[in-house]
């Protein structure tokens, strides 16, 4: 967010000029930003710097929309970690991928589905209360930690 951001939408929506397949939505609420997520083929992550866990790779995985990212910081990781998408180190490599899902757009069926279990199992807000939950148990249970 910031100025910053402001440039570079307008840079892109200049670039995205001409294009019909291009839509800038801007801010969505969530009921709306799930039916894009599921109307979408794929979710394009073009990251460059190292993010945290970025979220949106998370809200896509649990609707079953495959992600394709940029090779940055934990992006490889959760997308191999939940077989649910694509990483690509350069635009030769996006090319290839978007190529592939033209081709073969039953693996990004697969992939979503990939995606969406090990996100519920592993990421989702139940799954994270469930072993929290199971950790303040252990280490408040008079016996001793479970060994």
């Amino acid at each position: 967010d910031g100025p910053e951001a402001g440039v570079q939408l307008q840079h892109l929506e200049a670039r995205a000029a001409g294009c019909d397949r291009i839509e800038f939505l801007g801010q969505l609420d969530r009921p709306a930003l799930t039916r894009e997520f599921q109307r979408a083929n794929a979710l394009i992550v073009p990251s460059r710097g190292a993010e945290q866990f970025p979220l949106v790779i998370l809200e896509a995985l649990l609707q079953k929309t495959p992600v394709i990212g940029h090779d940055a910081g934990p992006i490889r990781e959760i997308i191999e970690e939940s077989r649910g998408g694509w990483v690509y180190r350069n635009d030769e490599e996006l090319q290839k991928i978007l190529e592939a899902l033209v081709e073969s757009p039953g693996s990004a069926r697969e992939a979503g589905e990939h995606g969406r279990q090990v996100s519920t199992s592993k990421w989702s807000e139940e799954s994270y209360f469930e072993r929290y939950f199971a950790a303040i148990d252990e280490l408040t249970d008079p016996r001793g930690p479970v060994r």
